[in-house]
């Protein structure tokens, strides 16, 4: 089973009932992407802070994964402040860089441990505020 954290489900329940009635939570831990909708077609990644940045992360490997996909990929960002979506495909590639953060994006997972990544920003502005 795919592990998404609480907020994660949360905000795909959102996604689900006002924008994507056809959206599906993937079940393979093994995904690149966290949820799906074959009508439209799309692959969604799902990311939630509990803090707001106007800048949001994007992990390389993550978008590696999702601009491969066949047909239309999102970047779903909730924040404190509200819900950005990212249609990647159509942005520019970020600016790569690597920094220091947790092996996994959620504490209560386990693993504590910092790790280099390669990431990436995008901008609030490049997105699209989601109303829920």
């Amino acid at each position: 089973m795919k592990r998404i954290s609480m907020a994660e489900k949360q905000l795909y329940e959102k996604l689900k009932q006002k924008y994507l009635p056809n959206l599906t939570l993937e079940d393979s831990e093994f995904t690149t992407h966290d949820c799906y909708s074959f009508d439209p077609v799309m692959f969604i990644e799902l990311k939630c802070r509990d803090i707001h940045y106007d800048e949001l992360l994007i992990e390389k490997v993550k978008y590696d994964a999702l601009i491969n996909k066949p047909g239309p990929v999102r970047y779903v960002s909730e924040t404190p402040k509200g819900c950005w979506v990212f249609d990647i495909k159509k942005l520019p590639e970020p600016c790569w860089y690597e920094k220091l953060l947790p092996d996994t994006t959620r504490s209560s997972w386990g693993n504590h441990e910092l790790v280099w990544k390669m990431v990436g920003k995008y901008n609030i502005n490049q997105g699209k505020f989601l109303v829920f």
